[in-house]
């Protein structure tokens, strides 16, 4: 009885179950198996609760990213604190953001962005002084010639 196969003669019929569309037409129905449909929608949204968590951006702070900024430690500071991280990270060292502050490239990026900000407070602002300005209208919203021609007149009488 190895590898037998059924041969159909043609005058025989064989017995099949009969599919849904043939089974809708006939009048009889079959009830859709609920256990089947409940496991495919969980798994459905397994994977959709999955991609949302994947595609979540974490914006959430590390205990060490709150224990800088207590100490004064800018956000921007903290980014290039993250971007050495990784660097290191990249390189197979691991290295707390506190242990990258000490690293030369941030030391570095800290001095020039101080100089930076120290040069900028540097500069002389404008004098207030350096040009004489005088207004057009005075206390009693005259022009200049009015109030010469008022002064002069007042003048005369002493």
């Amino acid at each position: 009885m190895e590898n037998e196969e059924l041969e159909v003669q043609p005058g025989e019929v064989e017995e099949t179950q009969p599919t849904e569309q043939e089974s809708a037409t006939n009048g009889e129905t079959r009830e859709p198996d609920w256990k089947a449909e409940a496991l495919k929608y969980k798994a459905i949204a397994e994977r959709k609760d999955k991609q949302l968590k994947l595609n979540k951006p974490n914006n959430e702070l590390t205990r060490e990213e709150i224990v800088l900024l207590a100490k004064g430690i800018e956000d921007s500071d903290i980014t290039y604190l993250k971007k050495l991280q990784a660097g290191e990270k990249a390189m197979g060292k691991e290295v707390s953001l506190s242990e990258a502050m000490s690293d030369p490239l941030f030391v570095a990026f800290k001095e020039q962005r101080e100089a930076k900000a120290k040069a900028e407070q540097a500069q002389l602002g404008a004098s207030s002084s350096g040009a004489v300005h005088q207004d057009e209208r005075f206390v009693n919203n005259q022009s200049r010639e009015d109030h010469k021609k008022l002064w002069e007149e007042e003048m005369k009488k002493y």
